[in-house]
């Protein structure tokens, strides 16, 4: 399986940095977590109950640890102005044997509306495509989730296929996945 030999901890656009996972950042992720709790609440599988700041922590180290071994790469957002954390995106799914790569992502709700994620999202498709050397690059979403399938096809994933009856979604309903696609060039 081949791995990327060096990973950057920081990547950055115009607005954002997306930082590697660390410990430090625990409490002011937990803050913006508590803000946007009922959004996330809607979309999100691991925000059924509020985790406790002792859970998020211990979710934070395993994050690092999986950054360190390339198992998934997953990074805070952060605004470069406010130098606040905004949200995680990153690759929490991955096989380095093709390379693929599936991006993730939540914002908090103060932060919704303004082009953050669709930034974070062309950023990291960027960097895989021209650090990671990936062939295939996914985002899969609820289909009902409307804003995520925003997000993708205003980085220019294009939707491959909607799985039908594919998952069971946060409401405990069976539901279609969308699944978008970007392949970078050769």
């Amino acid at each position: 399986m081949l791995r990327a030999s060096i990973v950057q901890l920081v990547i950055e656009s115009d607005r954002l940095n997306l930082l590697a996972p660390e410990v430090s950042y625990a409490e002011e992720l937990h803050l913006l977590i508590e803000k946007s709790f009922q959004r996330l609440h809607e979309t999100m599988r691991w925000a059924k109950e509020m985790p406790s700041l002792e859970n998020l922590t211990a979710h934070l180290k395993q994050a690092q640890q999986d950054f360190e071994s390339k198992d998934a790469l997953n990074y805070l957002i952060q605004d470069k102005e406010s130098q606040c954390i905004i949200g995680v995106c990153g690759f929490p799914r991955l096989d380095w044997s093709i390379p693929k790569f599936e991006i993730g992502y939540w914002l908090g709700t103060p932060y919704e509306g303004h082009g953050y994620m669709t930034e974070a999202v062309n950023a990291l498709t960027h960097y895989a495509a021209e650090n990671l050397g990936a062939k295939r690059i996914e985002i899969q979403c609820d289909s009902d989730n409307k804003a995520s399938a925003k997000v993708a096809e205003r980085a220019c994933f294009k939707l491959e296929v909607v799985l039908e009856n594919h998952r069971v979604n946060v409401q405990e309903k069976v539901s279609n996945t969308s699944v978008y696609k970007y392949i970078p060039h050769s």
